[in-house]
């Protein structure tokens, strides 16, 4: 997914497409290359949410409920995954939802975001994570 042809989609697009790159990451969380894939393609719809401005990164708000879809071996790690990636994005423009977010992530069932949210919010508390 280039970044050129992102420009062309629409906001409800741009969060589907969001959505489903996350779920990607949770789907290949062991298979290097193909997480790679997924994560570029969450990096690219991210950059131009952040081009569009404030206003279209908080339509990623939503997100910080997602459930997850598919096989039900995979729905909680989706979920989660898809939680995270919107809740980091959210850091610079919401911050308190974010963090709600986060903070639910760290108690939560999914170990490998929850680590995620955990790690994050350490650095977010002792300065080094500066949202923008």
């Amino acid at each position: 997914m280039k970044s050129e042809n992102l420009q062309n989609f629409d906001l409800g697009q741009l969060i589907d497409a969001f959505r489903e790159a996350a779920f990607g990451l949770a789907d290949e969380e062991y298979h290097p290359r193909r997480y790679k894939k997924f994560y570029d393609r969450l990096k690219s719809v991210s950059d131009e949410l952040r081009r569009r401005g404030h206003e279209a990164r908080r339509a990623l708000v939503p997100l910080l409920d997602c459930q997850g879809a598919g096989p039900s071996y995979l729905r909680r790690a989706r979920g989660a995954e898809c939680r995270y990636r919107a809740a980091w994005e959210l850091l610079a423009v919401e911050p308190e939802r974010a963090r709600a977010a986060l903070n639910a992530l760290a108690q939560g069932w999914s170990a490998y975001q929850r680590a995620l949210a955990r790690g994050t919010l350490a650095h977010l508390e002792d300065g080094t994570l500066k949202p923008n």
